[in-house]
């Protein structure tokens, strides 16, 4: 009787720990494919998206004028805002918590220069809000028929294109 009990705690107890693995591996799998998911939704906007502002904040948001993108590299939820009216959650997740960081291609900087190449790197990072797992992806995006420009304060990347 008592083989029997151990035995059925054994298999109760792999099938446990298999099932525990299963589900950690999904959601790796899902983490990632959201990362991906983000760095093509990015790509497109950024590359072929007309009037589009790109917030790392909401108390960021701010009006330009002309067709331009604000890129603030300090990280944080993303937010776009197309024409005129409120910012919106791009990246909506109940389950995931979506950090982007944008920066330019370290051979493009140099000292005292405000302009720089069109090469701009977007580090996309999705983070599990129930077990804290994360996935990153880095993305480096050629900008068509524009300039990077850095703010004055050094915090923001802005992306102009020409009008």
């Amino acid at each position: 009787m008592s083989l029997i009990g151990l035995a059925t705690a054994l298999v109760a107890s792999s099938f446990f720990l298999l099932s525990n693995l299963y589900v950690k591996a999904s959601e790796q799998t899902f983490l990632q494919q959201e990362a991906r998911h983000a760095a093509s939704f990015l790509t497109k906007e950024l590359t072929f998206g007309v009037g589009v502002e790109v917030f790392s904040n909401r108390d960021d948001a701010r009006s330009l004028s002309g067709e331009s993108y604000l890129l603030y590299s300090d990280g944080g939820i993303v937010w776009l805002q197309k024409g005129k009216g409120s910012p919106q959650d791009v990246f909506a997740d109940s389950d995931a918590e979506f950090d982007v960081r944008f920066r330019a291609m370290a051979s493009d900087l140099e000292e005292g220069l405000t302009e720089f190449a069109s090469l701009l790197v977007a580090e996309i990072t999705v983070r599990s809000r129930k077990s804290g797992r994360e996935a990153s992806v880095t993305k480096t995006i050629k900008l068509l028929n524009s300039r990077l420009n850095r703010d004055q304060d050094g915090k923001a990347i802005a992306y102009v294109k020409p009008s």
